[in-house]
């Protein structure tokens, strides 16, 4: 350090420095606020007592004066508090503080202060890199005759290196994108090139479509659902004919196998199976039903009332069909029973004149048929037994006085008919049994109908008969007559009573008209005239 001109420079009588009076001096001058002493005891302050009259080494204390020194501008004040500042002398580390009070001092001139804010820069210390700036800082620096030159030249040849790099990566750069973009524009003349080609050649139906292949340098065809390339349209054709050939092999295929597993449903030959199937267009239910109307001579359309008998032999045919010898025989009724109910249902219209013997005639019928294959064919028990049950519904009005809708499906409605009381628990359960067991007999997607399921069939079968017996003819076996006896004579009001008792018609109010009507529907009559007439037609037709 320097001495200063206003200290450092007293001397005693006999011609010696006078240290104790300069000291002393600098003291008072510092606490009077002048900048130069406020440095001068801050570095005294620094160095520790390195003589008999200087302060003792106090860091705190020369961090203290510093700092009012540089607060009144003083350059090497600024410095030295900067120092402080970097290193933590007194102080706490601060590279910003460090960094402000360099700036200042080197702004005042000061070369170490620059040498100082010149690394700062170039180290990015409390301030954003910045090696052109440091440049300048140092080049400030060793004007000022601080010794660092080799720092600035080492930093000189790194910017120089780092700016060759650039140029190089830039360079690079550019011929990357030059190779790019030549890249893409053969890349987009041999595309239209391919296009062209493509459009010449020949065009094939769909999904094939036209492609440019490089290894064969050539347009070629893809299928895309299948992933299958060919050469030429040729190739496309006989791929198209294969295509289809293995197609139709597969339908074909297909559909034997489901004909083979229907043909194991219904039970029937093949040949004839097969035969019925052809005919019915393929409807499987319509063939099933055709092939147990042929089959044993079991159509009794052919003979109904024409005086052949045919209808009648048919029935005494079936008549000697057992189905109690069976491995799964009936339980309700025995062989006797079955044919009485059967026969007397078949033979209605002769003993009541009542339209609705009509309906127990094809129920008849339906028994017949559902005797004869008991033993030999599941598939028409089942189907027989949903017919009756069928028939029951679709002329429920005659028969119960409740229609059912063509909306109604026959679950719904047998429910209905047991919430109303027209049918008892037992009946319902019994055409519930031959819906569930006629469904699994008509639809292979049900459980299969097999041979315990036949005696469940045939009970319900004779007990839904036996409804319809106990409501068309009279329990003691006497006629229509019979029940009307007297009428005749009574008043219009007795007739239409004995009349809506005996065909058991049921009318919410009873009104005549009512009751009149419905007759007349169930008898087929004529209804032109009056009420009475037509009560007397009715009495006529009753034979009474």
């Amino acid at each position: 350090m320097s001495a200063s001109t206003g200290y450092f420079n007293h001397f005693a009588e006999d011609g010696a420095w006078d240290e104790e009076a300069e000291v002393s001096r600098m003291r008072e001058d510092a606490g009077r606020g002048v900048a130069e002493a406020q440095y001068l005891l801050g570095w005294h302050f620094m160095v520790g007592d390195q003589t008999p009259y200087g302060p003792p080494h106090d860091l705190t204390e020369a961090f203290r004066w510093f700092r009012k020194g540089a607060e009144q501008g003083h350059a090497e004040a600024q410095l030295h508090l900067g120092n402080c500042y970097e290193y933590g002398d007194g102080v706490a580390r601060d590279a910003s503080q460090a960094f402000t009070w360099y700036r200042k001092a080197a702004e005042q001139g000061n070369g170490l202060a620059q040498a100082n804010l010149a690394r700062f820069y170039e180290h990015g210390f409390a301030v954003d890199k910045d090696e052109a700036e440091a440049v300048e800082w140092y080049r400030k620096a060793i004007e000022d005759g601080v010794g660092v030159k080799e720092d600035l030249e080492r930093l000189e040849n790194k910017i120089r290196a780092e700016q060759a790099e650039k140029r190089r990566l830039a360079a690079e750069a550019e011929r990357r994108r030059q190779e790019e973009r030549r890249r893409r524009q053969e890349h987009e003349e041999r595309r239209k090139r391919e296009a062209a080609q493509c459009a010449k050649a020949p065009s094939v139906p769909a999904p094939w479509i036209k492609q440019w292949n490089d290894k064969h340098d050539r347009v070629v065809y893809l299928n895309p659902d299948t992933g299958k390339t060919v050469m030429t349209v040729a190739d496309v054709v006989a791929a198209i004919a294969q295509a289809e050939e293995r197609a139709r092999a597969e339908a074909a295929r297909a559909r034997q196998a489901a004909e083979a597993k229907w043909v194991r449903h219904v039970g029937f030959p093949e040949d004839e199976a097969l035969a019925a199937l052809r005919e019915a267009g393929g409807n499987k239910e319509r063939a099933t039903h055709l092939l147990i109307d042929r089959a044993l001579g079991r159509d009794l359309d052919s003979g109904d009332d024409d005086g052949s008998g045919g209808a009648d032999a048919a029935v005494k045919s079936a008549s000697r069909v057992a189905m109690h010898d069976d491995d799964h025989p009936p339980t309700a009724f025995d062989h006797a029973e079955w044919v009485r109910l059967r026969d007397r249902l078949y033979y209605a219209h002769r003993e009541t004149g009542d339209r609705r013997a009509a309906v127990t005639h094809k129920v008849a019928k339906a028994m017949n048929v559902l005797q004869e294959d008991y033993k030999t064919r599941f598939v028409s028990v089942g189907l027989k037994g949903a017919q009756i049950a069928e028939l029951l519904a679709v002329s429920s009005k005659s028969f119960i006085g409740h229609s059912m809708s063509d909306r109604t499906s026959l679950n719904d409605y047998i429910k209905e008919l047991q919430k109303r009381g027209d049918i008892d628990r037992t009946l319902s359960k019994h055409l519930h049994t031959l819906r569930v067991l006629g469904n699994n007999a008509r639809h292979e997607y049900t459980p299969p109908f097999t041979a315990p399921d036949k005696p469940k069939v045939a009970d319900a079968v004779y007990a839904v008969a036996k409804f319809m017996e106990r409501k068309l003819l009279p329990a003691a076996g006497e006629g229509v007559a019979a029940d009307c006896a007297g009428a005749s004579g009574g008043g219009l009001l007795a007739q239409v009573e004995a009349i809506r008792e005996a065909l058991s018609i049921v009318t919410p109010a009873r009104r005549m008209r009512d009751v009149v009507t419905e007759a007349r529907d169930l008898l087929g009559l004529d209804g032109t005239g009056t009420v009475p007439d037509q009560v007397a037609a009715i009495v006529a037709f009753l034979g009474l």
